[in-house]
């Protein structure tokens, strides 16, 4: 139950009396610590005032370095980055861890045409980033925080070798000791302030966890293999070499099968060419067939003289025994009309056909 504004400020008041109450009560020595030790403190915990004998040398700060140029974003993680908020309204219900797996098993899916442009903008701006890291490290700011820095740790190294020596001022029990430094000014622009200081180690964080969790670091799940998946590996490849020799046994089988076939084919083709060649006959140019016509046209004329000659033989032939007739008839006396009819139609054939070799032989020339 809450008291009303006038009581709860006499109970503050009340309060604040007794506390001044205690702390005057308390006996204050000169030179003491300004802290109290109470039962919820570190026992070991000794503060020492800088500026003492006993106190520790005042180290050497080392500069902040210039801001680096930031690094490209893998492919996967530029995939990520835009189908993170698409996935995640499509499936709600589902954790962070979940989203992840189902996004990177999508990348996996997704086709080689796809990767190649988030590739494609990685390799375009990692070149920018080597470009812009070879200037980060030659520019001025960054070669003074590197002298800076080498400076500081030759300080720490000499502190060390004084402590080791004893020229501290205090014995190596008090090495665990922790040190009051004096508060310095606030126009002090080296000093970082809170702000800057988280926002550096959010960064470096952001940057060393970026560094861890991408593809060239972080192993695939997969690749972890235990004993009980290498046996089901070494049973899938003795099953594989199996099923591999199968295969090239039965593949020998078919380029026997095909050797033996293409062989037939082979000699089919060439028995069919053979006979080809033999049934084709050479096709007849002009000049060839004018030839052919010239002989066949001799030929005639030849048949054609030896028909005449062979007329003119039986001619002579058939008068020297239509003579030799016309004596046996003169001697026998005797004149057959029917024999006489006989004669003249023998010599109407004979008319006819020297007529008949005339026209033949004017055809062959024209």
């Amino acid at each position: 139950m809450a008291l009303p504004p006038f009581r709860q400020q006499q109970y503050l008041m009340s309060q604040n009396v007794q506390m001044q109450q205690r702390q005057s009560s308390r006996p204050v020595t000169m030179g003491g610590s300004p802290f109290v030790n109470t039962g919820h403190g570190h026992s070991q915990f000794i503060p020492l005032k800088v500026g003492t004998r006993a106190a520790t040398q005042v180290d050497s700060r080392v500069p902040k370095a210039p801001k680096p140029p930031e690094k490209p974003l893998m492919p996967y993680l530029r995939y990520s980055r835009k189908v993170w908020d698409q996935v995640k309204a499509q499936n709600p219900d589902m954790k962070l861890w979940d989203v992840g797996k189902l996004i990177g098993q999508m990348w996996k899916e997704l086709p080689e045409e796809s990767k190649q442009v988030y590739i494609d903008d990685y390799e375009q701006e990692k070149a920018e980033y080597n470009e812009n890291l070879k200037n980060y490290h030659s520019s001025p700011a960054y070669q003074s925080y590197v002298a800076n820095k080498v400076r500081a740790q030759q300080a720490a190294e000499e502190r060390e070798q004084n402590e080791k020596l004893g020229r501290g001022g205090y014995s190596s029990k008090d090495a665990n000791k922790v040190s009051i430094q004096p508060a310095e000014d606030d126009d002090d622009t080296d000093e970082l302030s809170v702000k800057h200081l988280a926002a550096s180690r959010y960064m470096r964080n952001h940057r060393l966890i970026h560094e861890i969790f991408s593809d060239a670091v972080v192993p695939d799940v997969r690749s972890v293999v235990t004993t009980q998946r290498m046996a089901v590996l070494k049973r899938q490849v003795q099953s594989l070499t199996m099923h591999q020799e199968k295969l090239e046994t039965e593949l020998q089988q078919i380029e026997e099968k095909f050797s033996a076939k293409k062989q037939k084919f082979m000699e089919a083709s060439e028995v069919f060419n053979n006979e080809l060649k033999k049934r084709t006959v050479k096709a007849v140019d002009q000049e060839a067939y004018q030839k052919m016509v010239d002989r066949a046209l001799e030929a005639l004329k030849e048949k054609q003289k030896e028909d005449a000659i062979r007329a003119e033989e039986e001619a002579k032939q058939a008068e020297l025994d239509k003579e030799r007739e016309a004596k046996e008839r003169a001697e026998k006396g005797t004149d057959c009309p029917h024999e006489r009819s006989m004669h003249g139609s023998s010599q109407d054939r004979m008319t006819i056909m020297n007529a008949f070799g005339s026209a033949v032989f004017e055809a062959c020339r024209s």
